[in-house]
């Protein structure tokens, strides 16, 4: 197989269109949450909150992206088998951080974040 190449004279790299969309593809299938289902068909698991009422305003992240607020994704986030980070924030509080594993399943499992976000006195 033939590929052509192209010279960038100031970088003085080579690259390949082809290995650069590539790389574009594949940076953009490993980033951000994985799908509700995997292609094994295995199920995954649903998050719920169980916080205070008061903290239901609070931001949620999962891997680092966020899917919005406690109030509005609660019982909606689904997340694939595997490793995942959870973060819920609020300004002038203590984030909450859980790690949860998922284990591969064909049911779908329920995993319950619980907290509460304490007042940071040096952001009040």
């Amino acid at each position: 197989m033939c590929m052509r190449v192209k010279r960038r004279r100031s970088e003085g790299h080579i690259l390949s269109s082809s290995m650069l969309l590539g790389a574009v593809l594949l940076a953009s299938c490993a980033s951000g949450p994985r799908a509700e289902r995997t292609s094994r068909g295995d199920a995954g698991a649903v998050l719920t909150f169980e916080l205070p009422q008061v903290d239901f305003d609070a931001d949620v992240y999962v891997d680092g992206n966020y899917v919005g607020q406690v109030k509005e994704v609660q019982g909606e986030v689904r997340v694939a088998p595997g490793r995942h980070r959870v973060e819920v924030r609020k300004a002038g509080r203590f984030p909450i951080q859980k790690t949860l594993k998922i284990e591969s399943s064909r049911r779908e499992q329920t995993r319950q974040v619980r907290g509460e976000l304490l007042a940071n006195p040096l952001e009040s």
